[in-house]
């Protein structure tokens, strides 16, 4: 199922032995999983564009924060879970500390920036859907 983000979904209807509508919050609830789904790709685009204009491409290669790796390692564990999408941001931002070794700048800059906007939009997902699936509020 896709959503084009530009559009306003009120209800989605699913039909086939079991004819099962889906309205408000679990639309809302797809809609913004779509969200996150949304800036995982733009992301990736604009670094693979920003990596193939940059000379030093054979080094980033072997860079371990070669931010294009990361973060197709991170929209698999999103379509796996959150729970599983947590755990990698997680892995991906310890990875990222200052003090972890030698590598690019450039990736190391880009990585911690485009981590911490995912982390954002996945904390709102996850935020809605404890409200709405199961009535906690986070202070």
């Amino acid at each position: 199922m896709a959503f084009d983000s530009g559009l306003s979904i009120e209800r989605v209807v699913l039909s086939g032995t079991i004819v099962k509508m889906y309205t408000t919050p679990s639309v809302e609830l797809l809609s913004r999983t779509r969200s996150v789904l949304d800036a995982l790709s733009a992301i990736r685009a604009e670094l693979n564009q920003c990596i193939q204009l940059k000379k030093e491409l054979k080094h980033c290669r072997g860079c371990q924060l070669d931010p294009r790796k990361l973060f197709r390692e991170l929209e698999a564990a999103f379509l796996s879970g959150l729970t599983e999408f947590f755990s990698t941001l997680r892995k991906m931002l310890e990875v990222a500390k200052e003090d972890g070794g030698p590598r690019c700048e450039l990736c190391l800059f880009q990585t911690r920036t485009d981590a911490l906007i995912l982390l954002d939009e996945a904390m709102l997902l996850r935020r809605f859907a404890l409200k709405e699936g199961l009535g906690i509020v986070e202070g």
